[in-house]
Order: C-alpha cells, then sequence, then structure tokens
C-alpha cells in the first residue's frame, strides 16, 4: 500500500463533511465505510487552516440542500496510514483544486 511508505499522491476524492477532532484538528470524512479515507488538517485555527475550512465551505462541501456545491476534489499531498487507514495531510488551501495538479 502507498501510504504506509509516506508517498507523494494526488487523489480524486468526494469531500462529504468535516469535524472538529483534538481540539485544533479537523478530519474531512471522504470515502466509504468500505474504502475508508481522510483528509487531516493539523491546525484548524491556524490562518492557512482557516483558509482551508473557507474553501472546503465555500465551494465543495454543501451545508444545506438546496445550496449544491462541487463536492469532489484533486487533492495532493503525502499520503499516510492512521489507524491503518489512508489519509493525507492537508497544511495549504493550495492542495485542494478543481484541477489535476501539477
Amino acid at each position: 500500500m502507498l501510504a504506509s511508505h509516506d508517498t507523494g499522491a494526488t487523489v480524486f476524492t468526494e469531500l462529504r463533511e468535516y469535524h472538529r477532532v483534538g481540539g485544533r484538528h479537523v478530519v474531512v470524512t471522504i470515502g466509504s465505510l468500505q474504502q475508508p479515507f481522510q483528509l487531516f488538517v493539523p491546525d484548524a485555527d491556524s490562518d492557512a487552516g482557516q483558509a482551508i475550512l473557507r474553501l472546503l465551505d465555500n465551494r465543495y462541501i454543501a451545508a444545506e440542500p438546496d445550496h449544491p456545491r462541487r463536492s469532489y476534489a484533486y487533492v495532493h499531498g503525502t499520503l499516510k496510514l492512521f489507524d491503518g487507514k489512508p489519509e493525507i495531510v492537508v497544511r495549504a488551501p493550495g492542495q485542494i483544486s478543481d484541477d489535476p495538479l501539477s
């Protein structure tokens, strides 16, 4: 598995919702129960973290059914394993894009 080697990757994935964990951290849930995958924002209270959350709220994650959003994006970063599940750590809004990142 690539994630066990801390490999850089770009994934095209659904961005379903996010929630805070452990105070300053945010987990963006994506994937499915059969294929779990998540994005991890290590410091949601920093300027970069706040910019990431604004991007998710304004462009990708719909809070209300009558305000649809894209819900899918390319995410670039290092694949890691957390509790045996793959994740990408997102430290900057530029890691999330409508188009594949070069």
